[in-house]
């Protein structure tokens, strides 16, 4: 960055500060027209007292004159016209030449601080416009600087967002896992309760394992446990849909068994009319409210079937013998 130059009193050769260095240009000038006026007055002076003599001069010598003496007399008073008319013109040419020459002077000894006044500007408009650019520079970082801090602040918040996002499908998930949890313990007490002291076993298999939520195995009144059981899957969502019912084919097959229910109070419309117990596709629907009782129809029907199996194997065995 450029130095200014160092500005000097004019009289002294002093260092002076931008302020006292105009303040003392202007005394300078003052002094030089004030010398100059003074001069110009003294000027004026001396012409007035040439010019005072001079008719002093010529009022003596008009006095002197005879009066019959006229020609001599206007020949005289033109030559003193003109001495004074020529004095003026030699006073009014001294007076340009000493103006032209006052201010030749003046502009010789101001020249060189004009010149390290415009030097100065000069520095000063350079350091200005430095400064202008740094200021430009600065408020462009800045401004770089913050939108980089809200790209990375809208980044961090996308992220979260995607977290908030990801833990609620997750919270989601676990309440829809949570009801069906509640629906299944629900209905396996309700279920329990509805054949308790048949010595039924009821099991519950892990999430993922084939079977359904619930598997009752059926114990008949002489206390044999039949193969042929009864699966239950409990659903809580808004309807059974028809990836559902392929579920409940599966569990059905892994249990080898004509019965399986799929539990739910959003029984599909089209499928079951009255809302609350029907068939598809090989699965029993059935609402929650009678479960119950669909289930003892079922339980009773296995008893039957397998007492007349029992009944024909018996009997063929008596024939056989």
């Amino acid at each position: 960055m450029a130095t200014i130059t160092e500005l000097k009193c004019p009289y002294c050769g002093k260092p002076l500060t931008s302020t006292e260095y105009d303040q003392a240009v202007y005394e300078f000038k003052k002094g030089a027209e004030e010398e100059y006026s003074e001069q110009k007055r003294k000027d004026i002076q001396d012409f007035e007292e040439q010019k005072k003599q001079l008719i002093e001069i010529y009022e003596r010598r008009i006095e002197t004159q005879n009066e019959n003496n006229a020609h001599n007399l206007e020949e005289m008073k033109r030559y003193y016209r003109q001495q004074i008319e020529d004095l003026k013109n030699t006073y009014d040419e001294f007076a340009k030449q000493r103006q032209i020459d006052f201010d030749k002077l003046l502009d010789q000894r101001l020249a060189p601080y004009e010149e390290e006044l415009y030097e100065k500007d000069l520095q000063i408009q350079e350091l200005r416009n430095k400064q202008a650019s740094f200021k430009e520079e600065v408020i462009e970082e800045a401004k770089a600087s913050a939108q980089k801090e809200i790209d990375e602040r809208d980044t961090q918040i996308n992220r979260l967002k995607e977290k908030v996002d990801e833990l609620g499908k997750q919270l989601s998930k676990t309440q829809s896992e949570l009801r069906g949890d509640v629906g299944e313990v629900n209905l396996l007490k309700k279920i329990k309760d509805a054949f308790e002291g048949c010595g039924d076993i009821f099991t519950t298999p892990a999430r993922g394992i084939p079977g359904g939520d619930i598997i009752q195995e059926i114990r008949t009144p002489t206390g044999q446990l039949l193969q042929t059981k009864i699966g239950y899957d409990n659903k809580e969502a808004e309807t059974v849909t028809a990836r559902d019912i392929e579920k409940g084919k599966r569990d059905k097959e892994s249990l080898r068994t004509d019965y399986f229910f799929i539990v739910s109070q959003n029984l599909p419309k089209r499928d079951i009319k009255n809302g609350l117990c029907g068939e598809k596709e090989g699965i029993l629907l059935a609402h929650p409210n009678i479960i119950t009782e669909y289930a003892r129809l079922i339980r009773k029907t296995i008893i039957d079937i397998s007492k007349e199996s029992a009944t024909k194997q018996d009997r063929e065995t008596k024939q056989a013998s």
